[in-house]
């Protein structure tokens, strides 16, 4: 079986969290790091951190309160130790012009959030596959 990862989700919306967490869990695929509301609460949580500690992805929604998935991923990006995490989008907008503005901010991937809370176990087997 193919090793778990660990994974920073920030989420905005109490009931996605807590279906991500069910789903991201049942997979047997990630260890979760943390939940955080907003990219203000990502960074502080990845600036705590010891490099052991880092997670191997950080999945993050677009749209949330006092910084968006967007802000954070620029500043992670920016940040030479933070850098070299994998920094996957995820939101429900599925537009191309959505998509591009992730990519061209440097996201290293984006996914499109499942259309119902039960097919987040299948979401998190997918994330996992594709993180290198």
């Amino acid at each position: 079986m193919a090793q778990t990862k660990k994974i920073l989700i920030a989420e905005d919306d109490e009931l996605e969290q807590t279906f991500i967490r069910d789903g991201f869990l049942k997979s047997g695929k990630f260890e979760i790091s943390g939940i955080l509301p907003n990219g203000y609460r990502l960074l502080g949580e990845l600036e705590k951190m010891n490099a052991e500690a880092l997670p191997d992805v950080i999945l993050s929604d677009i749209n949330m309160p006092l910084m968006t998935g967007l802000e954070a991923l620029v500043k992670v990006k920016k940040n030479p130790a933070l850098a070299g995490i994998p920094f996957v989008i995820f939101s429900t907008s599925a537009e191309q012009t959505t998509k591009d503005t992730c990519m061209n901010l440097g996201a290293d991937q984006f996914m499109a959030k499942p259309a119902s809370f039960s097919e987040y176990e299948t979401f998190a087997r997918k994330l996992h596959d594709s993180i290198k």
